[in-house]
């Protein structure tokens, strides 16, 4: 059984001649802890107080710090000589304050919206860098619309369930991504109207006339014509008129909710 350790990461060192036919196992968890050591990241959620991390999370090179705080948050690291990248991703107006299980050694505090590489020595934290938060923070499975290229961006994947329709912005809670209307008009009617005298322009009519000689209400012709002209008097107003076309107001065009969140 093996009772050496390294002082650092508190590997296993097994002796000659521990661990007979069970070595494999020891030295299978000294690589999973290198492995996390070197690009293992570890999340933490907190609304303030003390987390304590475990010697298991702590072999982790990375740690991601989110939540809303209700107050000051102070993550605990167990005493290891090692770096560790810390990113602050919380919200609300307290601190987050890098400390180890020594309280009396120095502590560091880590501003909102920044990452910092730390150096845990001896029990003290010390810090030795620090960035703007550059991980993503967009949830994975989050579907977002308007990308204006012709492929999907790494780390995204184009959805083709909608096709050949508008945005429609709701506030509806929970109708985001639903779908509907159609591109096929509908809700129009037109209701036939007659037109009055007053709505024609104005105008006449003209008459030939074949009459054999008779005379005929409104004109005359001369002894021996039998053939002539007449002219109707004018009528009409001119006036304007509708078509009695009207929107009932429940066609919509093919479209997609969606909504607009502001994030905290």
């Amino acid at each position: 059984m093996t009772t050496t350790f390294t002082p650092n990461r508190n590997y296993s060192l097994p002796g000659t001649g521990d661990d007979v036919n069970s070595w494999g196992p020891v030295i299978n968890a000294n690589f999973s802890a290198i492995d996390s050591n070197i690009t293992g990241g570890y999340p933490i959620s907190t609304t303030g107080g003390t987390t304590l991390l475990t010697s298991t999370q702590a072999q982790n090179l990375y740690f991601y710090v989110t939540g809303a705080l209700t107050s000051n948050a102070i993550i605990q690291i167990p005493i290891t000589n090692s770096f560790y990248i810390i990113a602050n991703a919380t919200t609300g107006n307290y601190s987050l304050t890098i400390e180890t299980t020594t309280v009396s050694a120095s502590t560091a505090v880590l501003g909102q919206g920044l990452f910092g590489l730390f150096l845990v020595n001896s029990g003290s934290v010390v810090q030795v860098a620090n960035n703007a938060v550059t991980t993503p923070q967009i949830p994975s499975g989050t579907i977002m619309g308007s990308f204006l290229q012709a492929s999907a961006p790494t780390g995204w994947v184009q959805i083709n369930t909608f096709n050949d329709q508008v945005i429609r912005v709701v506030n509806n809670t929970g109708t985001g991504g639903a779908t509907g209307g159609s591109w096929t008009v509908s809700g129009f009617n037109d209701n036939p109207i007659a037109l009055t005298i007053a709505q024609i322009p104005s105008h006449n009519h003209t008459i030939e006339l074949n009459i054999n000689g008779h005379v005929a209400a409104g004109g005359s012709l001369a002894p021996g014509e039998n053939t002539g002209t007449f002219t109707t008097d004018n009528t009409g107003g001119g006036g304007t008129h509708n078509h009695g076309v009207y929107n009932d107001g429940t066609w919509r065009p093919s479209f997609v909710n969606a909504i607009v969140c502001q994030k905290s």
